[in-house]
């Protein structure tokens, strides 16, 4: 017989052992007996299958092999059974002791090959080709298993198991295959040396092993996992019909994978015990205090790899009172007594409820009596973290009364107000007084500007608050009077139509509506359908129309999709690009002295389309303005200051070039970039809108006040007739009760301004 008759020959063999086995897979049922499950942890046993006989290496070649993958190993005990080692980088928490790991590898012996049955080996899913040739090939094993390790948590056990596979195929190089007992699977040893697949995923392939079963007398089949349980988890099994067995398998592996990925502590005690005391804490308050609760969350799988949450237990609640009632928490003058109040508490230390209830009415009576400038709720950091962070609003010191301790200054006050008293009333216990620029206690003395420095540089070189090359030179304060223009529409209109239309990522449109409705004008909110090219062109053709009959086009600022320069801001100005759109925006501001402006990403639109600075719809390039990320290179969201730099717009006929407002902003992509030419340009003209200035009024780059970056502090453009307004700033953003700790004037009077040009 030839070479290739032979090949011939055993391809045959193969390809008709396959199908045997497939048909002796798809036969079989759940009434087959199968190996016990064995205790949740229990000991890890393998059997390393060899050819021939191989000797036991010496105990220094086992610490290299081991302690290369597994740490710190110690060989202890005889060898006359086999060798046993600690490893002492995988401590075993048991019940009464903590113990290192034990590994146990035996002698070379004979393997009885009648020991791995018939339906064993059928259900060797990842071996089904190699399995009978390799059992017939190997005459030896060797035993190993580990002793104390189910003391370890599942992905520990998982990745130590894993590497003691892996010395042990080292230690070992005749190894073929690894049987795993617990759970009847056979590794090829060759896979295990290869270790192409990452993280605790490859224990889950190595060790647990897949089966599959047809369930008699049905077209329904099974597949079931054994040896999950050596890692704490509950094997799986999936009954189902007309399925890609192999699709089943492999979702097995990975449900596997996942469960040990995301491993709960389902039998910790200790760990289940703390949410639950929090639990029945947060009860016993709600009892005690008559409030329930509004919402809540628990968090148990925080644990992830190195990284360990403890078990968390969220609840939160809420009330309302008028605005005119409610107290911020930093100082608001100087020579004020500085008092704490608090409750009784228990031999826990805890406030007890009666008298917590009563010093909730003596601090509300106090606030709507008007005797209350700044109230704090001390929390872990006790007084002295209350008083710190009282200071830091205003930039008022602070120093202690004579008496006060230091248990008193740092000790828990739950529970407990720190109160600012604006008036002579005889509460509490007087913790000091207000004003200066310093902490002061006992004689000593800690600048303002020290503290603050400390506090804010902590994270610094994470979340930078300054930029590298923060420039520092003076920037003109750009003036553009408008003596003796006045500005009116051609048309005069009652009620001006505003067209506000809402695209990806725009969330401002309802601030925007009330804000022109609050003035006078009448808000038409128009959604921008971008489900499908029909819903697109449907909401081309109709919003073309709608701009033939407003009198301002309102583009909003948004978030989300929305924030960065090619994201809503690319949506919308293909929108605007559209024929039919810009046709019927360029009739709008030409023909019926329309007036536009966007905020914030309605900004973004304008400048790319060149309506801000040049008046119209153009192909912008290289030389044209543009909006860039902020140099922080990260989100700011703050109350900012800017001047008004010019008076050439019927946006502004009720302010005045120099006059200061503050402005909300959010955003990471508000920074104006253009050439030094073109803003000198843009400035002679009077389109420079507003600049961000400090406080003293003085435009800045300084990222505390032009949080962007902008070149030359600018914060908004108009064009060349001053009817296109563009800025970075919340300008519609304005209302009763809105930023009462932070001082300023809000309301620009834009949209007052925009009724009255159309009057």
């Amino acid at each position: 017989m030839g070479l290739l008759d032979k090949l011939k020959k055993r391809k045959e063999k193969r390809e008709s052992e396959e199908k045997q086995h497939q048909e002796q897979q798809f036969q079989q049922d759940l009434s087959q007996k199968t190996d016990s499950q064995i205790r949740p942890g229990g000991v890890f046993m393998i059997q390393l299958l060899m050819k021939e006989k191989y000797e036991m290496p010496s105990n220094e070649r086992f610490i290299e092999i081991l302690s290369k993958h597994l740490g710190k190993v110690e060989q202890y005990g005889s060898r006359k059974a086999g060798v046993k080692f600690a490893a002492h980088d995988y401590i075993s928490e048991m019940k009464d002791a903590s113990l290192p790991v034990t590994l146990m590898i035996s002698d070379c012996e004979e393997f009885v090959q009648g020991s791995i049955d018939a339906f064993k080996r059928s259900q060797m899913w990842d071996c089904m080709n190699d399995r009978d040739q390799i059992l017939s090939e190997c005459k030896y094993q060797i035993f190993a298993n580990d002793m104390l390790g189910g003391g370890l948590s599942a992905r520990k056990r998982a990745n130590m198991l894993m590497d003691y596979l892996e010395a042990l195929v080292e230690l070992y190089p005749q190894c073929e295959a690894v049987y795993n007992l617990n759970s009847g699977k056979l590794i090829l040893a060759d896979d295990i040396r290869k270790n192409e697949i990452p993280g605790v995923d490859r224990f889950i392939r190595y060790a647990v092993n897949v089966r599959f079963f047809n369930v008699q007398g049905t077209e329904d089949s099974v597949v079931d996992t054994l040896g999950l349980s050596l890692l704490y988890i509950e094997d799986l099994q999936y009954h189902f019909r007309d399925m890609d067995p192999n699709w089943v398998v492999n979702h097995a592996y990975n449900l596997a994978s996942y469960l040990l990925n995301n491993e709960k502590p389902m039998k910790d005690g200790k760990r289940w015990g703390k949410p639950l005391a929090a639990l029945l804490g947060a009860f016993m308050a709600q009892k005690g205090l008559e409030i329930a609760a509004i919402g809540g969350k628990d968090s148990m799988s925080g644990t992830f790899e190195h990284i360990d949450v403890p078990p968390t237990l969220v609840s939160f609640a809420v009330t309302t009172d008028s605005i005119k009632n409610i107290i911020s928490p930093e100082f608001k003058g100087e020579g004020h007594k500085v008092v704490l109040l608090k409750p009784e508490y228990d031999k826990e230390g805890l406030p007890t409820t009666d008298s917590l209830k009563k010093l909730f009415d003596v601090v509300t009576g106090l606030m709507r009596e008007g005797k209350v400038a700044a109230a704090y709720t001390p929390t872990y950091g006790g007084v002295a973290e209350a008083i710190l962070k009282m200071t830091m609003g205003n930039d008022i010191g602070f120093t202690y009364a004579d008496g006060v301790s230091m248990d008193d200054i740092f000790g828990y006050t739950y529970g407990a107000f720190v109160l600012e008293l604006t008036g002579d009333a005889e509460v509490g216990t007087l913790l000091g007084t207000t004003g200066g620029k310093a902490i002061v206690c006992g004689g000593e003395s800690i600048a303002l500007e020290e503290i603050f420095a400390a506090y804010e540089n902590k994270l610094e070189e994470i979340y930078p608050m300054h930029t590298a090359a923060e420039e520092k030179k003076e920037i003109p304060a750009f003036t553009a009077k408008a003596e003796g223009i006045s500005y009116h529409a051609k048309a005069a209109v009652a009620k001006p139509r505003v067209l506000i239309p809402v695209f990806p990522g725009t969330n401002c449109e309802f601030d925007s509506a009330k804000a022109v409705e609050r003035a006078g004008a009448e808000a038409n909110i128009f959604v921008i359908n971008n489900l499908s090219a029909a819903g697109i062109a449907d909401s081309i053709d109709r919003f073309a129309k709608e701009v033939k009959q407003a009198q301002t086009i309102f583009i909003p600022g948004g978030f989300s999709g929305g924030d960065e320069p090619d994201g809503s801001g690319k949506f919308i100005t293909a929108f605007f690009r559209n024929p039919e759109i810009k046709e019927a925006v360029t009739a709008h501001l030409k023909e019926k002295d329309g007036l536009m402006i966007g905020i914030c990403n309605g900004f973004q639109a304008l400048i790319k389309l060149g309506l801000v600075p040049y008046g119209e719809i153009i192909d912008t390039d290289e030389t044209c303005p543009t909006l860039s990320y902020n140099t922080i290179s990260r989100h700011q969201s703050k109350i900012v200051r800017v001047r008004v730099a010019t008076e050439k717009s019927p946006w502004l006929t009720n302010v005045k070039a120099g006059d200061i407002f503050s402005v909300p902003i959010s955003h990471g992509e508000g920074r104006i970039l253009a050439e030094d030419k073109l803003v000198q340009e843009l400035a002679a003209k009077g389109q420079i809108l507003t600049q961000y200035v400090d406080e003293n009024g003085l435009p800045t780059n300084d990222i505390q006040f032009n949080p962007n970056g902008s070149t030359y502090a600018i914060e908004g453009l108009i064009s060349p007739d001053g009817r296109v307004l563009g800025k970075m700033g919340h300008a519609e953003r304005i209302g009763d009760g809105l930023y009462q700790n932070v001082a300023g004037n809000y309301d620009m009077k834009l949209f007052k301004s925009m009724v009255e040009y159309f009057k």
